[in-house]
């Protein structure tokens, strides 16, 4: 047991961290040892509260650990305490190949975290036009919102704008992504001084594609495409910790969590190279 758990390190690792048990730690190291602690975890049904092997595989973009352990039996949709899944850890760091054998498996690609994120609204945020393509695919809510910067919720089209994924915006344009609803969001960040910069540069490439001058709207725009935001969850802890990240322009940096508030991993979106 000794060694169980240190295969997957101290569920107590200071403020803020993400439990953690020999299952989540076997994820991140493939090989026949560690699957061979996955398989007997898996049987026993993990710890109460602790990470996902298939969580953790996923975000690392492990492909043979993500199929061996779902092979074994792991939850496709498994959530952490914020309520990001597989799928979604996998659409945020660009992991195409993962995402595409999550959805083959039947990964839900409408999925929530606790803060209405979807992971199109994550893919598009990573930079990674292929994970986009296939999430859009299966069925994926191009107008949906989610809790990631505003209050109000930001679509898969204002997050890929305001990280300057230009390829992004322009395939979810083409696949019927609101842009005005997408220009309102994105001057309702332009109010938020950390953000502004890269908010601005978002408005400018929307309105290649906006009838309206400048695209500036003084009320939100009614559109024909319905932006479904009436799920999104009444409250959360908006992702501060991300603001250097997103206002430095990154492009298609990656970040190392999905769904978190800033107190609970401080990485979330911000670390990753490129940003």
């Amino acid at each position: 047991m000794r060694e169980m758990h240190n295969a997957g390190g101290s569920a107590l690792q200071g403020p803020g961290a993400i439990p953690a048990s020999p299952l989540h730690g076997a994820g991140k190291r493939p090989g026949k040892r560690n699957l061979i602690l996955a398989t007997v975890f898996l049987f026993l049904g993990g710890l109460p509260g602790c990470g996902s092997a298939l969580i953790n595989a996923a975000k690392e973009g492990q492909t043979h650990a993500v199929r061996d352990l779902l092979e074994r039996g792991a939850n496709l949709e498994a959530t952490d305490a914020y309520g990001g899944t597989p799928l979604m850890y996998a659409a945020e760091n660009g992991h195409a190949a993962v995402v595409k054998l999550l959805l083959d498996k039947g990964a839900n690609a409408n999925a929530r975290s606790n803060f209405g994120i979807t992971p199109l609204i994550y893919a598009a945020g990573s930079g990674n036009s292929e994970c986009v393509n296939l999430l859009l695919e299966r069925g994926a809510k191009i107008n949906v919102k989610g809790k990631w910067i505003t209050e109000a919720g930001d679509t898969p089209l204002s997050i890929a704008a305001l990280k300057g994924n230009t390829d992004i915006v322009k395939i979810l344009i083409d696949r019927g992504a609101d842009v005005k609803e997408a220009i309102f969001t994105l001057e309702n960040t332009e109010n938020h001084p950390r953000y502004a910069q890269a908010a601005r540069r978002g408005i400018q490439e929307l309105n290649k594609y906006s009838p309206r001058p400048e695209g500036r709207s003084a009320q939100r725009p009614q559109s024909g495409a319905r932006v479904e935001d009436d799920d999104l969850p009444a409250a959360t802890h908006l992702d501060t910790g991300s603001v250097s990240a997103i206002a430095s322009g990154g492009g298609a940096g990656r970040g190392n969590g999905a769904a978190h508030p800033p107190e609970a991993n401080s990485g979330f979106l911000r670390s990753g190279p490129g940003w």
